[in-house]
């Protein structure tokens, strides 16, 4: 791709199947620059709603690598998803925006994005739960806390992941909407949930925890289950998780032998005088 002209790669990514359409626009994210954007800029209004699509997922990203080190693209692309946002009305273009204001991490996102909490469409729900991942602001944590409940499986693992993981935030209504995710029957969220409660030393999470601890762990859920095990155990010293922490213990000495017990298993130990 090097040497070809952002307008050439443009057009051809319009017509490109996924793998290499995608390869495009992480090369564009990259090296496409001032250039890229002004000829996103016009697609966004495109009546091909999939070439809209390609310009939020062009913009998405861009310069993002540079920003740290006084990018100046970040406030034009600001402005023209926002601007996009106003006026688009089709789910898959909607979508696109807003996970692009889920990597462009701008609290001005928040309000155009809570507009859509109640979409028809779950991808467009999934979008606006992205767009507001890692964002402290309360009215961003709030909205991921309604969402947290949505009909929709991926939805709600992701809106709960949000409050868990992506956010070092404590207040009532936070753990409310965790506490009523740790019985859900998609086995990722509830995973979320009792992680998200364990890290902030909730003990309400230690009964639901020790369920999935008794029973077979799914390798998806597994790190969560983990990590959830050594935080609620160092938080609290409950006697009835000791023999799962030591089990942690003698299963690392004899999968990794020499090598040191992860920082967090050591002090769930501790608190066992393990």
């Amino acid at each position: 791709m090097t040497g070809m002209p952002v307008p050439d790669l443009i057009v051809e990514a319009c017509g490109a199947d996924d793998e290499r359409r995608w390869e495009i626009v992480w090369h564009l994210h990259r090296h496409g620059g001032r250039e890229a954007l002004d000829a996103a800029a016009p697609l966004l209004s495109d009546p091909d709603p999939d070439r809209r699509v390609l310009a939020a997922d062009i913009l998405s990203q861009l310069a993002l690598s540079q920003q740290l080190s006084g990018d100046t693209l970040h406030e034009p692309v600001l402005r023209l998803l926002l601007d996009a946002m106003t006026r688009e009305q089709d789910p898959a273009v909607l979508h696109a925006i807003a996970v692009a204001f889920g990597h462009r991490k701008d609290p001005r996102g928040i309000e155009p994005l809570r507009r859509h909490i109640a979409h028809a469409d779950p991808e467009v729900r999934y979008g606006v739960v992205f767009g507001m991942l890692g964002l402290p602001d309360r009215a961003a944590l709030d909205v991921l806390i309604v969402l947290s409940a949505d009909p929709d499986d991926k939805v709600r693992d992701w809106a709960t992941f949000g409050l868990a993981q992506q956010s070092a935030a404590d207040f009532p209504a936070l753990r409310a909407a965790l506490l009523a995710r740790i019985d859900d029957p998609d086995p990722e969220t509830r995973a979320e949930a009792i992680h998200g409660l364990a890290v902030r030393g909730d003990p309400r999470a230690i009964g639901p925890l020790l369920e999935m601890l008794d029973s077979p762990v799914d390798q998806d859920v597994a790190y969560n289950v983990h990590e959830a095990l050594y935080a609620i155990a160092a938080a609290t010293g409950d006697p009835r998780l000791r023999a799962h922490v030591a089990a942690h213990r003698d299963s690392w000495l004899a999968d990794v032998p020499g090598e040191p017990l992860p920082e967090d298993l050591r002090a769930a130990l501790a608190r066992y005088r393990e």
